[in-house]
């Protein structure tokens, strides 16, 4: 596959994972593809012991474009945020301040006893989803009151404000709040150590 340059490092249950895009030459014209890989079970703080298995690759002809830096060769972890879930679902989203541009992608593993690799589909990002340049942004999955899975999104705008968005599984789009929650600062606390 050559070389590997992951665009989001995640981890969940002592594995890291990551995602990125590379150049796939099992054919004779290269072509490039998405990769998912995970780690080995645990690796030492040294990393001495780290291994690398791969997970999926698909070709990158009919998913949303993300690409590992931005247009001077330099990643911003700011416009990347990724996931995996505890049924190792895999999520990623971005945006792409050059040509405002937003989206995402989920791996969705096969069911364990059945065969397949997995499926891959676009996250939609509708245009009005507020993402503002240079701020904090984490995307996390929380459990619902029936224990199933919602891929959230939240990203800090301004001092006080948060933005929250959720995904919808039916149409694979993240939907956000019309108003960003506002922390009031006379409730803030500061820490003093």
């Amino acid at each position: 596959m050559g070389v590997l340059t992951p665009s989001c490092v995640t981890a969940r249950d002592g594995r890291i994972y990551a995602f990125g895009n590379a150049l796939s030459y099992s054919t004779s014209v290269p072509s490039e593809v998405y990769f998912l890989v995970v780690s080995n079970q645990n690796p030492s703080q040294t990393l001495d012991d780290l291994s690398w298995t791969l997970v999926n690759a698909v070709p990158t002809t009919g998913y949303a474009e993300i690409k590992y830096a931005d247009i001077l060769g330099f990643h911003n972890p700011n416009h990347y945020s990724c996931t995996i879930d505890d049924k190792g679902v895999f999520s990623i989203i971005f945006k792409d301040d050059i040509y405002n541009v937003k989206g995402g992608l989920q791996f969705q593993p096969s069911p364990a006893g059945t065969s397949g690799t997995g499926t891959w589909k676009n996250i939609t990002i509708p245009l009005d989803y507020k993402w503002t340049p240079l701020h904090f942004t984490e995307l996390f999955n929380f459990k619902d009151a029936q224990g199933m899975n919602t891929l959230m999104h939240a990203t800090v705008e301004g001092v006080n404000d948060v933005r929250v968005g959720a995904l919808d599984p039916t149409t694979m789009t993240m939907n956000q709040g019309l108003t960003p929650w506002n922390i009031v600062r006379s409730t803030q606390k500061t820490l003093v150590v």
